[in-house]
């Protein structure tokens, strides 16, 4: 279900924070510099979603919640799905 709402600044700003106190700074760094770009969704389902051959260990709980709680705003708050289904590798079709 999508935000009936936009991320309040301040809270995006809690969620980040949560994201680089568990150890996590090159991926709050990157989705500080890619917010508002429709680069960030595809970057969103790359951590979410694993293509490579080896398992992911996977994140924390509270991590992950962070994570798709700043996707599921970014994607709500800027409207890509227009353009893609947010996934990478993956397209609407016409």
């Amino acid at each position: 279900m999508l935000p009936s709402t936009s991320l309040d600044p301040k809270d995006r700003r809690i969620l980040l924070k949560i994201i680089e106190d568990h150890g996590y700074e090159k991926i709050a760094t990157k989705i500080k510099m890619l917010w508002g770009d429709k680069v960030l969704d595809d970057y969103f389902s790359s951590l979410i979603i694993s293509d490579r051959d080896v398992p992911r260990v996977g994140f924390d709980p509270l991590v992950f919640d962070c994570i798709l709680r700043l996707y599921t705003h970014h994607s709500h708050d800027f409207d890509f799905t227009k353009e893609s289904t947010g996934f990478s590798g993956v397209s609407k079709r016409s």
